[in-house]
């Protein structure tokens, strides 16, 4: 049982998660559209923008933890408005829209249940 490196030990900052032509040169942009594309094309996945898909996802669970969008502009170095058009799904929180549908937005957030909810199902549809 060897200890795991802390998280500023100087061998963590050799490991590449993506590599280039050696182990220790970074990726070029070419090489990182390659693999993605090629990633993508064995998964059956049909996405335009392959170099941004990471970053559309880390946007997306940014603002899904509740991260004001203003930090997730500045971390993903885009204007507001490219943030919200191009990486969000959409422009409205989901406080807004626990707002626009009657619900109390006060956390916690564990009273979201109504009884109309509640469908029952007949047996010749399942």
């Amino acid at each position: 049982g060897e200890a795991f490196p802390g998280p500023c030990a100087p061998e963590l900052r050799e490991i590449m998660l993506f590599p280039g032509r050696g182990s220790r040169q970074a990726v070029t942009y070419a090489g990182h559209k390659t693999r993605f594309s090629t990633l993508f094309k064995e998964n059956d996945i049909n996405i335009k923008k392959k170099t941004h898909a990471c970053r559309q996802y880390g946007a997306r669970a940014a603002d899904e933890a509740g991260l004001p969008d203003e930090d997730i502009a500045r971390l993903g170095m885009w204007n507001l408005s490219q943030l919200q058009a191009k990486y969000l799904l959409t422009g409205l929180k989901p406080a807004n829209l626990l707002a626009m549908g009657g619900w109390d937005i006060q956390l916690p957030h564990d009273r979201y249940w109504r009884e109309a909810f509640m469908v029952m199902v007949p047996l010749e549809l399942i």
